[in-house]
């Protein structure tokens, strides 16, 4: 069964480059891939770096939602990544609870002097054990491990990976490749503050116009990039007071010839 990647309404940079590189007739350069799948979670996603490294590509499945594909700009990223644990200590206390019971029962079961399929609270046990499992597998399911990188100004999580798959090494080759490109792309995208600002700004609607960016992270991030934008703005300049306005000293006024000059005094004419 197939599904419809979601993909950006907008254009992003990258596939600008990409469409360029083909309508050339070059194919664009993959420099590294990453692949996560978690069969506990349901969960697929790919990472490709491409191009000059400014760009990565990704591509994210989970049960019962439609794929994602967008394409992200390194250089609006800070290159620290966060490592965050997500313990969904609901399903853990609900899983063990269950577990205890289940024990409890059973060790009723074995003190019985009745056998076992004549105990009439066994199917009981039997369905406590069963949903202790299938608690158990939800913990799973709903705690992860994750790393994140955040834009750079707006501090919304714009790349999220799960730590340590496929396998450790992987992932932590994949992950130092893609901080050292996320530092490259600051340095080389260095542009003015307030260019800079407004790039990332961008970015931030693009992806909340596709539906991987929340309203609340998108305002939250919106208002914190303005805010550094004005900080950023040059301060207005007083305006000067007489000729100091225009800069000039009155000694390097031109005269003509018997006029009268800017400050409406007669003039004599110079002499050769």
């Amino acid at each position: 069964m197939s599904h419809a990647a979601k993909t950006s309404p907008t254009t992003s940079a990258q596939e600008i480059e990409i469409k360029e590189q083909r309508a050339a007739g070059a194919q664009p350069e993959e420099l590294i891939e990453l692949l996560q799948v978690s069969h506990p979670r349901l969960h697929a996603a790919n990472y490709t770096l491409h191009g000059n490294g400014r760009f990565i590509s990704v591509y994210r499945k989970t049960l019962m939602r439609s794929a994602q594909r967008y394409w992200l700009d390194l250089s609006v990223l800070d290159p620290t990544p966060h490592l965050l644990t997500v313990v969904n200590k609901r399903w853990l206390y609900i899983a063990l609870s269950l577990t205890l019971a289940a024990a409890g029962l059973l060790t009723a079961s074995a003190m019985s002097p009745l056998p076992w399929h004549q105990q009439s609270w066994m199917p009981g046990t039997i369905m406590v054990l069963n949903a202790a499992l299938v608690s158990f597998v939800l913990f799973i399911q709903r705690s992860r491990s994750l790393v994140r990188f955040h834009s750079r100004h707006g501090d919304a999580v714009m790349l999220e990976l799960a730590n340590n798959l496929p396998s450790k090494n992987e992932f932590r080759d994949f992950l130092r490749t893609l901080i050292t490109h996320i530092q490259t792309a600051n340095r080389t995208h260095a542009e003015k503050a307030h260019r800079r600002l407004g790039a990332e700004l961008v970015e931030h609607r693009r992806l909340h116009e596709a539906g991987l960016l929340d309203r609340d992270a998108y305002d939250q991030a919106r208002e914190k990039i303005l805010r550094l934008h004005r900080q950023a703005q040059p301060a207005p300049k007083k305006p000067a007071q007489g000729s100091a306005a225009a800069g000039i000293s009155v000694a390097e006024i031109p005269r003509g010839k018997g006029g009268i000059d800017l400050f409406g005094e007669k003039t004599a004419t110079r002499g050769k």
